[in-house]
């Protein structure tokens, strides 16, 4: 994994851009800093993890404090997150609050049924977003992705909108480069292409270790006219949740999205 010094180091002065723009980047860089921490964060502590200096780092982190992004402890003098990160992501469970309303009844039944981890996503831009999951009482299971934003490909989720393309968005698409997240990640172009349209025709898409190397997916759309308007998902360690395993888990998975699709119709 790269240290995160040199995965938030900042571009060199002649490339970095001017005025606001780089006091905003500066800014979120540092909220992201204090984000990956297990706990709070001295000031000297984030001026080495981003290469700013001493006068920069407090104006910026004052401004983020001021703002509530930011909280300050007293004594100590270390940052951590502040309320206004939590109303952020609040948002979209509030924003969605009424299909979680919906599909809930329907995730807890998947996850009493196959005790695995069940989540619902909705499409963002580049990919889905997660608004709900909900875990079974095991000592290893899925990690928390409330919040998370994950791609259109190396996701389950990501191939089931894929599957709902038209021909000429998902030809561009696959015609862009793709990064893999683990050494199972489909990137080759025409590999995705078949996935996609097993996808399509099944009904449902899997992954197994292409998002995370210990976990595996399998995600069907819940449809309104014809578009997917979100996207149940299972999702748990790799050693479980087999491709065997997944392919008996489908029908069910799919007859659920059937049932949330005749309430919102």
């Amino acid at each position: 994994m790269t240290d995160a010094t040199e995965a938030h180091s900042p571009a060199p002065e002649g490339k970095r851009e001017s005025g606001g723009a780089q006091a905003v980047d500066r800014a979120l860089l540092l909220l992201r800093l204090v984000g990956e921490e297990k706990g709070p964060v001295s000031l000297q502590t984030l001026c080495a993890r981003s290469g700013l200096n001493r006068t920069t780092v407090w104006r910026l982190l004052t401004c983020l404090e001021k703002n509530h992004f930011l909280a300050r402890n007293p004594f100590t003098k270390e940052y951590d997150l502040g309320y206004a990160v939590s109303h952020l992501c609040a948002l979209p469970q509030r924003r969605n609050a009424p299909l979680i309303r919906l599909v809930l009844p329907e995730m807890e039944q998947l996850m009493e049924q196959f005790q695995e981890s069940v989540l619902l996503s909705v499409p963002c831009p580049g990919g889905t977003i997660t608004i709900c999951q909900i875990d079974p009482q095991r000592s290893v299971r899925l990690k928390d992705y409330v919040n998370q934003v994950t791609p259109l490909w190396g996701t389950s989720t990501g191939k089931v909108l894929l599957a709902h393309f038209p021909p000429k968005q998902l030809e561009s698409f696959l015609c862009q480069p793709l990064s893999a997240f683990t050494p199972d990640t489909i990137t080759d172009p025409e590999l995705l292409r078949r996935e996609i349209i097993q996808a399509s025709s099944a009904g449902y898409a899997t992954v197994d270790g292409e998002w995370s190397g210990e976990e595996s997916g399998i995600s069907a759309p819940i449809l309104s006219c014809g578009e997917p308007v979100a996207v149940l998902g299972i999702g748990g360690p790799r050693t479980r949740l087999t491709p065997q395993v997944m392919k008996q888990i489908a029908p069910a998975l799919c007859a659920a999205c059937r049932k949330v699709e005749k309430l919102i119709a």
